[in-house]
């Protein structure tokens, strides 16, 4: 993971306050066991920055610590933005079912799932449902929701992560093994990825030589998806992952 710390930290250096190296370093800290500094790190983020991603991770990281009571305080924050921003007339429902699904009440997790999908069909609130729907226990639906999620070639790290853990709910082990290692193929590309197959979307690659890696598999998948979609004249929307 040395050449991951030193993009981030090269970054930081022209950036000083730029928010995703600094919890990119974060989850270095989290993966190498140091989860005091990362804490750090990212309630530096969050004081600048105050994204429901970010307090999410600050509120789990101080979980995983021992802090209870500090995570849990943090993780209140997230139902306190999402109050100000429905106030706000912003729809906040997909995002909020994932956090509910995660940390608060499941069967509220569905029912804001099910209005983001009634109100704004995506490969977004599909993950939601989806995820929603696995974690109040019903995986064969929310795997259905899942798919759905993914079926644009999108690579997000989370819908293959939420789709791998539906697809093993719901007893589907080979297609969850599939889709656990291509979330977790980001990582894999920080450290295998050639010259010829590296094309910048992982940061951190040494370009060892050698085969084309999981990683840039999925970046390069990604790319020809939407290659393809422009040669058949696809809509701006559908161009970014948004179902038509």
């Amino acid at each position: 993971m040395k050449q991951v710390r030193s993009a981030f930290g090269a970054a930081l250096a022209k950036t000083p306050d730029y928010a995703p190296a600094e919890a990119g370093l974060a989850r270095l800290d989290v993966a190498a066991g140091r989860l005091p500094a990362a804490i750090g790190r990212v309630r530096r983020v969050v004081e600048r920055l105050p994204l429901q991603e970010y307090v999410v991770n600050l509120g789990e990281i101080e979980l995983a610590a021992g802090r209870a009571e500090e995570g849990r305080r943090t993780l209140q924050l997230v139902r306190v933005q999402q109050r100000l921003l429905g106030n706000a007339g912003i729809n906040t429902d997909a995002k909020l079912a994932v956090y509910e699904a995660d940390h608060g009440n499941r069967h509220r997790a569905v029912k804001l799932a099910r209005d983001a999908w009634a109100n704004a069909p995506s490969v977004r609130s599909a993950d939601a449902l989806g995820w929603a729907l696995t974690r109040a226990g019903s995986p064969r639906q929310g795997l259905k929701y899942a798919r759905r999620a993914l079926r644009l070639g999108s690579p997000d790290a989370s819908f293959l992560y939420h789709a791998g853990i539906s697809a093993r709910a719901a007893g589907q082990h080979d297609d969850a093994a599939r889709l656990l290692r291509e979330a977790l193929a980001p990582i894999r590309a920080s450290r295998h990825c050639t010259p010829a197959t590296h094309d910048g979307r992982w940061p951190g690659c040494d370009h060892a030589r050698g085969g084309e890696d999981a990683g840039c598999r999925v970046a390069r998948r990604c790319r020809d998806t939407r290659a393809a979609r422009r040669r058949r004249g696809a809509s701006p929307r559908e161009l970014h992952h948004q179902p038509p």
